[in-house]
């Protein structure tokens, strides 16, 4: 092909897009092979050992029960469709990348015919190949993943530290509770406490019985903080 010039910009976006189409035929084929590796892991690490499968990814549920069958199922297909469709793909981007080369051979030999202009733009790069492309479109997705994974790490951190921390607090107060309860049981005098005892068997019996709904207690509770 002759040297590279300059070109109106309807010609360069005419590139642009042949360029386009080729960039998304090589993301599919890039991303449908990633699918296709964690897929047939999924399916690799299920005919290893089913119960441990069972037991790691789905924890309720035994290795023959319909989830667990139903998603091996799925990626059984998806693993059959990727190995129909392989060959397709490359046919397919193997044409896109020929189109762009008839489009960049059209585009030149019609700026080559036209009189020198202003307003051009320089000749759109060209694209990487496509063994640089996918090598580094797969380290963007290993960093991607790394970020993902540091960013799931120090939120299920955080989780934990908040859940620890409501836990103590609970524990706390529970204590406190504990406290005044028995503070309160110690100064009584055998006719409040035998009252007490009255009033804690009543409210039980009338929870077990279903006599006294949850609003009901709340009410008691208070109306005998009151009196207190």
């Amino acid at each position: 092909m002759a040297k590279r010039t300059d070109l109106p910009k309807r010609l360069a976006a005419r590139i642009r897009a042949a360029q386009e189409r080729v960039r998304q035929k090589r993301l599919g084929i890039v991303y449908a092979e990633k699918n296709y590796e964690q897929s047939r892991a999924r399916v690799d690490a299920y005919e290893e050992d089913p119960i441990a499968f069972a037991a790691r990814f789905y924890q309720n549920h035994e290795w023959d029960s319909y989830p667990v069958q139903a998603n091996l199922a799925t990626n059984r297909e998806r693993n059959e469709c990727h190995e129909r469709r392989r060959e397709e793909r490359i046919k397919e981007l193997a044409e896109l990348e020929s189109a762009l080369m008839r489009t960049e051979e059209l585009v030149l030999a019609e700026v080559t015919r036209m009189r020198p202009t202003t307003g051009r733009v320089p000749w759109p790069r060209s694209l990487p190949a496509f063994t640089k492309f996918r090598a580094q479109l797969e380290m963007e997705m290993r960093r991607e993943d790394e970020r993902w994974r540091a960013e799931r790490a120090r939120d299920d951190a955080e989780f934990e530290r908040m859940i620890a921390h409501e836990e103590s607090a609970l524990e706390e107060l529970q204590e406190l509770g504990d406290k005044e309860l028995l503070r309160d049981l110690a100064a009584m005098s055998p006719s409040e406490y035998a009252n007490y005892r009255a009033w804690a068997d009543y409210f039980v019996l009338s929870l077990r019985s279903g006599s006294l709904g949850m609003q009901d207690i709340l009410s008691q509770v208070r109306s005998n903080k009151r009196a207190r």
